[in-house]
């Protein structure tokens, strides 16, 4: 139900009601069902704001257990999110965000905040630095196999924490600099461990004694200077920087991770990439 003409404090509003579901396309089991409201409505002062409720029923996984044919059964989950944003015509604006989620069958919960705050300096500098945070507690997915093949999996706590940094300078309508700059961590502590049966169901394992937690990081750097040189045509020079590290001993904090990150080793790539659109018409002289 959509309301386009201002009503009240309301510029406009917009109400949704979904249902969803998925099925596998070779066995035909109920992957999913996905139940979810939502009400997104802007203000008379421009300030946008997004309240969304739903759950999901139990259902097969075929892409967790990492082994073609075999499925998880998900347990059922409820979730609700929040989402604000302020007027964009400001030169300083915010969105921000906040979502919660439980599983009442293992008692997890996941919690997840992010923040990103709009500047535009002018008309030709803008930045966009954005940070999320999220942790799940009683996270249920796979670890690993075990010496006979089995297909293991655990029970943890995940933490991750993107941060990100978006700088764009316009010269002129057609010729643009962005720099984005991105570190990803994410780290998983497993308390206790499964075996994944036939049936798509969870046996505990107390004999499996492996350690599986881990700790990654990911940081991405790309600069891109694009010149829009003729209709349809675009001349893109860029420098990407990457760096991934992945082990096993978790590193708690966050500028840890970043220290050690940049210490590891990078790839620098430079690429360049000229397109350009060719009027057949206008070259067979047939306009």
């Amino acid at each position: 139900y959509n309301m386009y003409n201002p009503w009240w404090i309301m510029k406009e509003t917009y109400l949704y009601l979904n249902a969803s579901e998925t099925f596998n396309d070779t066995t035909l089991k109920k992957m999913g069902m996905n139940y979810s409201a939502n009400w997104f409505t802007v203000f008379r002062n421009y300030y946008g704001f997004d309240i969304e409720v739903g759950a999901m029923e139990s259902g097969a996984d075929y892409y967790e257990p990492r082994v073609a044919g075999r499925y998880y059964i998900t347990p059922a989950q409820q979730y609700v999110s929040f989402m604000i944003s302020s007027n964009y015509k400001c030169k300083i604006a915010v969105d921000a965000s906040a979502s919660y989620s439980k599983v009442p069958e293992n008692n997890g919960t996941g919690v997840n905040y992010s923040i990103g705050p709009i500047l535009r300096l002018n008309n030709k500098l803008s930045l966009r630095p954005n940070l999320s945070i999220s942790r799940s507690v009683n996270d249920i997915g796979f670890a690993n196999f075990d010496s006979s093949g089995n297909i293991i999996f655990g029970e943890r706590i995940v933490n991750v924490v993107t941060n990100s940094f978006l700088l764009k300078y316009i010269f002129r309508n057609d010729i643009s600099l962005s720099l984005n700059v991105r570190h990803y961590f994410s780290n998983g502590v497993y308390s206790k461990y499964f075996t994944l049966l036939d049936d798509g169901r969870l046996s505990k394992n107390d004999i499996y004694k492996e350690k599986n937690d881990f700790n990654t990081n990911y940081f991405n750097v790309d600069l891109i200077f694009s010149w829009k040189f003729a209709p349809g045509s675009l001349f893109t020079l860029s420098y990407k920087n990457e760096i991934s590290k992945d082990d096993q001993q978790v590193i708690p904090k966050y500028f840890d991770n970043l220290d050690a990150t940049l210490r590891a080793f990078q790839t620098n790539t430079v690429s360049l990439k000229v397109l350009y659109y060719l009027d057949y018409l206008k070259v067979a002289g047939k306009h």
